[in-house]
C-alpha cells in the first residue's frame, strides 16, 4: 500500500558521493546525474550576488572546473565556463529545479 502511494520514495539511500575534494565530488556527482548546479557566492562585501551555473561539467581539476551550461530558456552557451574551484560555495544535484531543466533542455552540443 505504501509503495503504491509513493510513500516509500523518501526512504531510498542517498547516493555515495566522494567528498574528498570539490573536483572529486563533481566527478562523482556527474557519474550519477546528467546535470548539476554550481554556485559561487560572493564573499567580498563590495560585490553582491551569486554566479549560478546549470549544466554539465566537462572536466574538474584541483584548480578549475570546465563547465558547459545553459540559460533560463534552456539554450546552451557557445563556450564552456571556467569556474575556479576555490570560488565554489554550493553544488546541487537531483533537485526538482535541476531535474526539470535536464528533462526539457536539448542535449549538450558536441564541441570540437
Amino acid at each position: 500500500m505504501l509503495s503504491s502511494e509513493g510513500l516509500l520514495d523518501g526512504l531510498k539511500a542517498p547516493p555515495e558521493i566522494d567528498l574528498t575534494s570539490i573536483p572529486a565530488a563533481i566527478r562523482s556527482i556527474a557519474a550519477l546525474y546528467p546535470q548539476m548546479i554550481i554556485e559561487c557566492e560572493s564573499v567580498d562585501d563590495d560585490e553582491e550576488g551569486t554566479d549560478f551555473h546549470l549544466g554539465t561539467p566537462i572536466q574538474a581539476t584541483d584548480e578549475v572546473v570546465e563547465f558547459d551550461h545553459y540559460d533560463a530558456l534552456g539554450v546552451w552557451t557557445d563556450q564552456p565556463s571556467i569556474i575556479w574551484t576555490n570560488d565554489i560555495t554550493r553544488i546541487q544535484f537531483d533537485t526538482p529545479y535541476a531535474n526539470t531543466y535536464a528533462k526539457y533542455t536539448k542535449p549538450r552540443p558536441v564541441r570540437d
